[in-house]
């Protein structure tokens, strides 16, 4: 049966598509919630923003365009240089993907490392954070964390693939590309609690803060603070830099 020369069934089968298309997108947008906390919708932020002091942005080069350009997809780059969101209006970036889901989405970002500034070892070397799955599909968003020296990043570092039955829909990151592992800290646990309370106009006297140790479960040091009722927890965290690559971005082209 038709309808204006269109076939029912053709009409069904698109509008099916935009309903899976939409589901891929939730189930990539929504894999990380499950892997850093739970997002509160509803109540007003609590305390300060996030201090990021970090400026620069760096540009795809030419060898990452003209790769989005023969996937026939379309790519947004996050500050990194790297893609921000792909994908192909209408298609797969990539399809019959071998493997479980997990290992095909870490061999296509191998394949298309370049997207990412990665090298095949740190591809390896990408942890998994989550392997999210939808009720009632075979869909499956996968998420990946680089890691810096031993470091995990405070934020950035992530790399998320939709993909269905070895199909490849759609994929966001924050990939900071290769970076060398960071010096080793140059602040104790307590004077890095110091400086961030002074930095917000929260003076503290060395003397009311008190060392409690490393919980090994978890890695985090504690601190028992003076006036605060519950110990303040810490951990060493990595954080990108947007001038390393600035830099060899400029050493490889001069620009």
């Amino acid at each position: 049966m038709t309808i204006n020369g269109k076939s029912i069934r053709k009409i069904m089968s698109t509008s099916w598509s935009r309903i899976i298309i939409m589901s891929f997108v939730v189930v990539t947008f929504l894999a990380p919630l499950s892997a850093f906390g739970q997002l509160n919708l509803w109540d007003a932020a609590q305390g300060l923003p996030d201090l990021d002091n970090r400026v620069g942005r760096v540009t795809p080069t030419a060898q990452q365009l003209a790769l989005v350009d023969s996937i026939g997809a379309r790519a947004e780059w996050n500050q990194f240089g790297t893609v921000l969101t792909m994908l192909k209006y209408g298609g797969f970036l990539a399809t019959g993907l071998s493997g479980d889901p997990v290992s095909a989405a870490r061999e296509w970002i191998r394949e298309n490392r370049v997207l990412f500034r990665l090298s095949d070892q740190s591809v390896t070397d990408l942890e998994l954070v989550s392997d999210g799955t939808m009720p009632y599909s075979a869909a499956h968003a996968v998420l990946f964390r680089q890691r810096f020296g031993s470091l995990v990043p405070t934020q950035d570092g992530l790399i998320n693939v939709a993909i269905v039955n070895g199909n490849v829909y759609h994929v966001w990151s924050s990939s900071a590309g290769d970076q060398a592992a960071p010096a080793a800290a140059s602040l104790t646990p307590v004077q890095a609690w110091l400086k961030a309370a002074a930095n917000v106009n929260h003076i503290v006297s060395t003397g009311d803060v008190t060392n409690l140790g490393l919980e090994k479960s978890s890695n985090w040091t504690l601190l028992q603070v003076v006036g605060f009722s519950r110990s303040l927890a810490l951990t060493k965290n990595a954080l990108a830099d947007f001038l390393i690559i600035l830099r060899k971005q400029h050493a490889e082209t001069g620009k």
